[in-house]
């Protein structure tokens, strides 16, 4: 009789292991599952997602234009175009411009081009910033590099 009770009692215990192991890695699957389908869709995006800086002047003693274009796959909202960074400056002191700030430096952006007048930055189509510098830009080589709100990015060198 006892030992008909004491196998009960290893059969139910060992159960009960075998089901909190059971769960526990269920559990740690679906943990690592989300966090693959969450890389998988930002490499996704990063994948779908390119810019060109195709051009970049001064515009005035304290102002640079640059223009970029989508050549991506996907469209961009205004939205997250407001998110990228910018790194500006002398190539030997670029710094981080803040966007829309109501003190230079700052830059700002409008659709240059866009061809389906959607106010989306589509595939194909080109913005213009517009960076306000906070003094006489001096003649010399600049560096302005665009950084999208996931990493994608591009730059450019130019002289005034």
């Amino acid at each position: 009789m006892h030992t008909v009770m004491t196998e009960i009692m290893l059969t139910a215990a060992i159960a009960t292991i075998a089901a909190f192991l059971a769960a526990s890695f269920y559990s740690s699957m679906t943990s690592f599952y989300n966090v693959y389908r969450t890389a998988i869709g930002a490499e996704e995006e990063r994948a779908l997602m390119d810019i060109k800086i195709v051009f970049a002047t001064n515009a005035s003693s304290t102002t640079v234009k640059v223009w970029i274009k989508n050549v991506g796959q996907k469209p961009l909202s205004k939205n997250l175009i407001r998110r990228a960074s910018l790194i500006f400056g002398p190539s030997s002191q670029c710094e981080l411009i803040p966007y829309n700030s109501s003190t230079s430096p700052s830059w700002t952006f409008r659709l240059a081009y866009d061809a389906d007048g959607d106010g989306v930055w589509d595939p194909s189509e080109t913005i213009e910033l517009t960076i306000t510098w906070s003094e006489t830009l001096a003649p010399g080589d600049y560096y302005v590099k665009f950084i999208m709100h996931n990493g994608v990015s591009d730059d450019y060198y130019f002289s005034i």
